[in-house]
């Protein structure tokens, strides 16, 4: 029960940072308001909490200790997060027939959304605003349409 508590705690505060990043990315408050609602699902809510938190409430550091079961649980609860907000890149890449992957254009009101995201991420987890080493360092494991890639960009210099 700690554990879900816990994690409930840490979802509201990341909203909130998420709100106050709106102001940053200059993202409209009711998308912040609205932010990750499908997190608080029965099939996200459970999964995301037992592999962010152990059973008494501490927080894991790695997944290490899931079973089978807790990942598949939480890669479905990740895939159905993913493909149900819009504020994540992977929602705008679509699977061809043949395997491959393409990426869509991504409306500018969600790559403020999404970057607003990120920001209260960092907010929620390490205390950090800058998401620059963070973007940096993990832009090319994503698959962004290229005009979306140079708004993002563009957001992401003119944060102070």
């Amino acid at each position: 029960m700690k554990q879900y508590i816990k994690y409930f705690m840490f979802l509201i505060k990341h909203k909130m940072f998420v709100i106050k990043s709106c102001k940053i990315t200059k993202c409209p408050l009711w998308l912040g308001i609205i932010h990750d609602w499908s997190k608080f699902l029965p099939s996200e809510f459970f999964p995301y909490a037992n592999k962010f938190f152990y059973p008494s409430g501490v927080q894991r550091k790695n997944s290490q200790s899931l079973s089978e079961k807790q990942i598949l649980l939480f890669d479905k609860a990740w895939w159905h997060h993913q493909k149900n907000n819009k504020h994540h890149w992977n929602y705008w890449v679509i699977i061809k027939d043949s395997g491959g992957l393409n990426s869509i254009p991504i409306p500018k009101l969600y790559i403020k959304e999404m970057i607003a995201d990120w920001i209260g991420a960092g907010l929620a987890i390490n205390g950090s605003l800058d998401i620059k080493p963070w973007y940096y360092q993990n832009r090319r494991s994503m698959i962004i349409e290229k005009n979306a890639l140079y708004k993002i960009e563009e957001i992401i210099r003119n944060i102070n």
